[in-house]
């Protein structure tokens, strides 16, 4: 067979690890957005 298939397997290995981590990136980040939230409104509650 030719090498192209060999080449791509390692390219789309890497794609798929690329995605898990923006997966895991925006789950972080939406969970720093409402722990920013819930502490906004804590903050509030205390200073009234």
């Amino acid at each position: 067979m030719t090498e192209t298939p060999s080449q791509e397997d390692p390219e789309v290995e890497e794609i798929a690890a690329d995605l898990r981590r923006e997966r895991l990136l925006v789950t972080q980040a939406l969970v720093a957005a409402g722990v920013v939230v819930v502490i906004v409104i804590v903050r509030e509650l205390f200073l009234r």
